[in-house]
């Protein structure tokens, strides 16, 4: 399964890197297309932002495409581009079991069975940046 993330063009910029744009359709403008999950790809979009004026520290919004599900990243060192590509496929694992144990979505047991089988997905990573 691939694991897209789209990055906003500051998180570009933060990362130095160059990260292909996203793909759009002939004769719609670039940034307007619609991101979806579903069985061959789990789309995120990524942004950052400055905690306060001249700080050095930000945080990385994370959204998941279809649920909408958010989650903050706050960072105060410099990461690299693979140093995030780990922590936020760790990071949306434990913030949906934890999410779920909070508010009893599902019994603690199945979370237990839902982060073992995710572990056994080979999730492959892939960066885009989106005009944002």
């Amino acid at each position: 399964m691939k694991l897209q993330f789209s990055a906003s063009n500051a998180l570009n910029k933060y990362l130095k890197a160059d990260l292909p744009r996203l793909p759009h359709e002939p004769g719609k403008q670039a940034g307007v297309n619609t991101l979806i999950s579903d069985s061959n790809v789990f789309n995120w979009q990524l942004q950052i932002i400055d905690n306060s004026s001249k700080s050095r520290k930000k945080t990385i919004i994370v959204c998941e495409a279809n649920s909408r599900f958010t989650f903050f990243i706050p960072v105060s060192l410099k990461l690299t581009q693979e140093e995030l590509t780990q922590r936020l496929a760790y990071e949306w694992q434990l913030i949906m079991a934890q999410t779920f144990e909070v508010y009893q979505l599902i019994p603690c047991s199945d979370i237990a069975v839902l982060l073992s089988e995710l572990s056994k997905r080979e999730f492959t990573p892939h960066w885009l940046k989106i005009p944002i």
